[in-house]
């Protein structure tokens, strides 16, 4: 829990367990005309067959959501969130995803900035500085992605490895 809006109110963060997987949520806690208020953003939805829940993590008004998925592969993501007065929203800012146990035995890797756009993938056992820059998945100032909206990291993932395998002409 901490102020994730910046207007001096405690807000609450919040993980829950459903059928096909976990909600992570955000209650804004605010006065509107001297009255308590507290409103339900639109949560994250994360499937997965896990019982280890997603780890909730913030740093100022950043929140950090880190979650492990496994099947054939295991895949790893961390979002990043910051709230958006204008959107009312917890807008996605940043995406990282990691997949191991692939079938050749190489990791891939994917950090997706979308202050910048920017995003960088690698393949193999190369150190992230070894990144090769795919181009931009996202521009600043384009579509915003609220919490309800969150690409799947698998989906991402896979695309990374196309590019990876069919590199541009």
């Amino acid at each position: 829990d901490g102020d994730l809006n910046r207007d001096g109110e405690i807000d609450t963060t919040y993980v829950a367990r459903d059928r096909d997987g976990y909600r992570v949520g955000v209650v804004l806690a605010y006065r509107s005309e001297g009255t308590y208020v507290h409103d339900d953003l639109q949560p994250l939805r994360l499937r997965s067959a896990s019982r280890q829940p997603p780890l909730l993590d913030r740093t100022d008004e950043v929140l950090r959501v880190r979650h492990a998925r496994i099947g054939a592969a295991t895949t790893s993501a961390a979002y990043r969130y910051r709230y958006d007065p204008y959107e009312h929203e917890m807008i996605l800012i940043g995406l990282d995803a990691e997949r191991g146990g692939t079938s050749d035995g190489d990791r891939l890797r994917l950090e997706w900035n979308l202050l910048t756009g920017e995003q960088r993938g690698w393949r193999g056992r190369n150190a992230p500085g070894d990144a090769v820059v795919r181009g931009r998945l996202g521009e600043r100032g384009g579509k915003t992605r609220g919490m309800g909206h969150a690409p799947e990291p698998d989906a991402l993932l896979d695309a990374e490895l196309a590019a990876s395998r069919d590199p541009p002409r």
